[in-house]
């Protein structure tokens, strides 16, 4: 069974309105769906850079640069694949170490 959370949801649906007014009443930023997939992923993966820009205005927003997704995939990673500059722009100017980003293609 696939549970994914309201905010998980949100990122993926690009709903950056109903992603800040969630941030708002503290969601859980830490909470992936049953993929593995956390909000901040879902939003890179998405192509969402308004999403990833909210998501990176929390207090835990260090935290989530580490996730990764069940492929060892960080948001950088996934966004990178996919094109998304803006998105890598973002993650970069918040203290993504752009090391990391190597690390994933050096194991």
């Amino acid at each position: 069974m696939f549970v994914n959370p309201v905010l998980t949801a949100a990122c993926l649906g690009g709903h950056s309105d109903t992603v800040v007014e969630l941030l708002e009443h503290n969601a859980n930023v830490a909470l992936p769906n049953t993929s593995g997939l956390y909000p901040l992923l879902c939003a890179a993966t998405a192509g969402e850079w308004q999403v990833v820009d909210a998501l990176l205005s929390v207090r835990q927003a260090t935290s989530q640069l580490k996730y990764v997704d069940k492929n060892g995939r960080t948001a950088l990673i996934v966004a990178a694949a996919a094109g998304h500059l803006t998105i890598i722009e973002l993650l970069l100017s918040k203290g993504y170490c752009f090391f990391s980003f190597f690390k994933f293609y050096l194991h």
